[in-house]
């Protein structure tokens, strides 16, 4: 394993020569030479900041092996920036009338930043008339200024740079506490090489993508930030938002994203499959994420057998978790979805067999005009399992379309001010549903719905309140059952359901506070049936007494607690 060192300006003739330290230059090899180099497994790339911006593209040579990985990471102290953009800040600039200067620029940009600030690409030289506009035509840039650009702007970068740093057919190899953006496509694109590692990068600003994984397998993804990548619809070369925080395609598959945030992206801050014919393989996983922000999807899933494990997500301009996929399952654990919309999940492929299988999550209201989950389409058998749905959206807090088998188990259903149509609803002749062990709290509307058409394999053992006490608590295609047709069996004998559910508060602790723990005297406890689950919402070992409690949560008393922490 030898070191070497790399700076913008360094003039080491070859690797041997860039034995740093990163203070020198003749000791630091640029960009170019380490490009032309070879390296071994196990070598360490140092980059240096001391020769100022990496406007270079860097390719990294080689490949490591298990275990022993080549590594690109700054040097001690050093935060380097490597860009993919030319400055043209120092450009000869032609006074073109109107507000309007151009210099020559061979390679066309993607993006023109203006002292930091992305401009507006505009469509013809004739629609630069505000400032940050710019165009580029004939190898001529094009911007608005109302003065000289040399002395009316600090810098002026032009990302004519396609992928900032390109990682091809290189297995090993991995990049630590770099800073990597403004791309002409993507900021950073690897290509059928597994096993990489990319650690703590701060990725942004990308035309296209932040990272880009294509034909890759058993790489990580860990504690980054992907931060405003993309290009918004409307610009010219774009007809719709484009652009990920993290793309996984074309069969990329068993790669891990951790730890990551991915905001404020064109599209998805995570995207598990490309364009159609290049979806991602299977068996990718994303946990402990927080995805927020961005203009689509908190994570867009083409291909199925996909986990998300204890992300955050939340504020999404879509949806949570976007499905397209026709086969598999998408397995969501232990996450918090909050504030996306239309919905936290939506399936919108009429054509897609995925299934969503939730457990141990939390939604909050979600979705304006919908449904806080909404899956349609002939699809599923989909699953939730001691899941909470706290508040809810106007619309409804779940609603499955079509489809068989669906089951939700152990859920609280928890909407106090009304404004739902239902809590839960099933619609388009969803088939054989299962619905046991749930808590369902409304104000004033019914609180499960069944549509025409649906049939009910088993509906048990769940506990119904409805504040206002009026009539309509279950709709059954229309027609509606009270508290006291559930208690006195009138439901049971019409429909064969709720023969063993309950009725009347449950007694949570402060469900208004999102504390949804049972009450030592809650109806609910050792009140539900064995439906093959053995932890709560919590984590908790089910069942904690002589049966499953109904609800997310298993009632644990004061002493066991003490005792367990």
């Amino acid at each position: 394993m030898t070191t070497y060192y790399m700076r913008a300006d360094g003039t080491a003739a070859n690797k041997a020569a860039a034995s740093g330290p990163g203070t020198s230059q003749s000791a630091c090899m640029n960009v170019s030479v380490h490009n032309g180099e070879t390296f071994s497994a196990g070598d360490i790339i140092k980059i240096c900041d001391n020769g100022g911006i990496y406007y270079s593209q860097i390719v990294p040579p080689s490949a490591g092996s298990a275990g022993n990985l080549i590594t690109y990471e700054p040097e001690t102290g050093d935060t380097p920036e490597i860009n993919g953009s030319t400055e043209l800040v120092g450009a000869s600039w032609a006074d073109q009338g109107g507000n309007v200067w151009s210099t020559s620029v061979t390679t066309e940009p993607h993006i023109v930043f203006l002292n930091d600030v992305k401009g507006n690409h505009e469509a013809t030289q004739g629609a630069v008339n505000a400032a940050n506009d710019w165009f580029w035509g004939s190898n001529v840039l094009y911007i608005y200024s109302t003065s000289n650009p040399s002395v009316a702007f600090s810098s002026i970068e032009a990302a004519i740079t396609s992928y900032v740093f390109s990682i091809s057919s290189k297995n090993y190899v991995r990049l630590a506490n770099l800073s990597i953006w403004k791309g002409k496509y993507d900021n950073l694109q690897v290509v059928t090489s597994d096993g990489c590692e990319f650690d703590t990068l701060a990725v942004s600003y990308a035309n296209v993508n932040g990272i880009s994984l294509r034909g890759c397998d058993n790489c990580s993804i860990t504690n980054g930030h992907y931060h405003n990548n993309g290009t918004l619809a409307g610009d010219p070369n774009y007809a719709e938002n484009t652009g990920a925080g993290i793309l996984l395609w074309d069969g990329s598959q068993t790669n891990t994203i951790d730890g990551v945030e991915s905001d404020n992206n064109a599209e998805d801050g995570v995207a598990l499959g490309g364009p159609i014919g290049f979806y991602s393989g299977a068996d990718n996983v994303v946990n402990n994420c927080n995805l927020h922000d961005n203009l689509e999807d908190g994570v867009d899933i083409k291909n199925g057998n996909q986990t998300i494990s204890g992300c955050v997500i939340n504020d999404n301009v879509a949806s949570g978790i976007v499905l397209h996929a026709t086969a598999g399952v998408c397995t969501v654990v232990g996450s918090s979805f909050d504030n996306n919309g239309p919905s936290h999940f939506l399936v919108t492929d009429v054509d897609s067999g995925c299934t969503f299988e939730a457990s141990r999550c939390v939604f909050y209201p979600g979705g304006e005009n919908n449904a806080t989950v909404h899956l349609t389409y002939n699809n599923g058998p989909h699953k939730f399992h001691y899941c909470v749905f706290s508040d809810g959206s106007i619309y409804r807090q779940l609603q499955i379309q079509g489809g068989s088998g669906h089951e939700v188990h152990n859920c609280t259903f928890y909407c106090p001010n009304g404004g739902t149509t239902s809590l839960l609803r099933f619609t388009t002749s969803a088939a054989s549903v299962l619905v046991k062990n749930n808590v369902f709290v409304s104000s004033d509307v019914p609180l499960i719905r069944y549509d025409t058409g649906v049939t009910v394999a088993e509906a048990e053992n769940n506990s119904y309140y409805r504040s206002d006490g009026t009539a309509s608590w279950l709709d059954y295609q229309g027609t509606f059952y009270s508290k006291t047709q559930i208690d006195d069996g009138t439901v049971f004998a019409a429909k064969g359901t709720d023969g063993d559910s309950i009725t009347g508060d449950p007694l949570m602790i402060d469900p208004a506070n999102d504390n949804f723990h049972l009450q030592s005297g809650s109806p609910c406890i050792n009140a539900g049936v064995a439906v093959g689950l053995t932890q709560d919402y919590d984590g908790s070992h089910v069942p904690m007494g002589s049966a499953p409690d109904i609800g997310a949560f298993e009632f644990i008393s004061e002493w066991f607690q003490s005792f367990r922490n």
